[in-house]
């Protein structure tokens, strides 16, 4: 299925999630995009899934929820969210949360990230 906010691949046993927009803090956008990421785990049931925030230059609180939402989705059959290539200012906003290390593993890039699921 294609998702409008974001593209997805799988590369292996990893989903890759390439989110589409700069700024994440428009609430249609986050509303579909929540919905989206709902939709993207229960027709792949993904076990391993690396988020890809390239473009994202902004990411509201609700949009971090999402995240971790999608977390929770795969967590109960062994999965693992990781999320890659993270502008400062949004890696800033998850360290302050204490999701950067606890909750997510973050990495440089995203071949980077598809390593870190091989080791």
């Amino acid at each position: 299925m294609k998702f409008d906010n974001f593209d997805s691949e799988q590369c292996g046993d990893v989903w890759v999630i390439r989110l589409n927009h700069d700024r994440l803090n428009n609430q249609v956008i986050i509303d579909q995009l929540r919905n989206e990421f709902v939709t993207f785990v229960d027709e792949n049931k993904p076990l391993n899934v690396l988020i890809n925030c390239h473009d994202v230059k902004r990411m509201s609180s609700e949009v971090i929820n999402a995240l971790i939402r999608v977390r929770q989705l795969v967590q109960p059959a062994g999965g693992e969210v990781k999320l890659c290539d993270v502008y400062p200012s949004v890696r800033m906003s998850l360290k302050f949360l204490n999701l950067d290390g606890p909750v997510f593993t973050i990495l440089e890039s995203e071949a980077e990230g598809l390593d870190d699921f091989q080791s």
